[in-house]
């Protein structure tokens, strides 16, 4: 906070103008989390996110037979972990999409996660069926997140280890390997994942550390803590 003052009272002496030395240590901060956080990049994606379920909204409102729109709205639902919602789409749009990888992967991420394992894991694997790599491996990491957090290890080792066959620079793809390792008692090799997750985003171009920052953190921490 000091120093803050301190940067205004400076700036303020060297532009004779209060407003402009806000804006320009308001600039300052801005690309400091643009560059390093993405906090602002996040607000903006969630404004952009409701007007595009506004948007499509009013498509499905105008043609309730637009399976396209019943899809992102779906799929847009289940990102935002709005899961029955989701279903309420995504089950209008599967009768017309049946091999849409998308379709069956989004409405099948929905069922597993109100409690229709069944027809969850029927519609993810159709969808890994259609598409090995459907969203660079996105279906195995949620799959193996699902196992792991009903203490299903074997599957969701399987499931881990598929994804990062896929995708072998993901911090969340080693966060989870290192979190199944230390429920199957092997520290050493949890350890292990951890470092790899913290490594990865260290060697990721600045734009995917952001995404991959809250991972790295997390298996930082356990490397500390454990």
């Amino acid at each position: 906070m000091l120093r803050n003052l301190f940067l205004f009272s400076i700036l303020t002496m060297l532009f004779g103008n209060p407003l402009i030395a806000i804006l320009i240590i308001a600039a300052f901060y801005l690309a400091i989390d643009v560059r390093y956080f993405g906090i602002s990049r996040k607000l903006i994606g969630l404004v952009q996110d409701e007007s595009a379920i506004r948007d499509l909204k009013q498509q499905v409102a105008i043609n309730p037979s637009n399976a396209s729109a019943l899809k992102d709205l779906g799929r847009l639902c289940v990102r935002k972990k709005r899961y029955q919602t989701a279903r309420h789409y995504l089950e209008q749009a599967i009768h017309r999409l049946e091999d849409s990888d998308e379709a069956n992967y989004f409405l099948g991420l929905a069922y597993l996660m109100t409690g229709r394992e069944d027809d969850g894991l029927t519609r993810i694997q159709k969808a890994l069926a259609l598409n090995p790599r459907l969203l660079y491996g996105e279906p195995y990491l949620r799959l193996g997140e699902y196992y792991l957090d009903h203490d299903k290890r074997e599957e969701a080792l399987n499931m881990l280890n598929h994804f990062k066959e896929i995708h072998s620079s993901s911090s969340e793809g080693f966060y989870q390997l290192g979190r199944l390792y230390l429920k199957l008692g092997d520290h050493e090799k949890a350890r292990e994942m951890f470092r790899k997750a913290y490594e990865v985003f260290k060697m990721s171009p600045w734009y995917k550390k952001k995404i991959d920052r809250p991972w790295a953190w997390r298996a930082w921490l356990k490397t500390k803590i454990g």
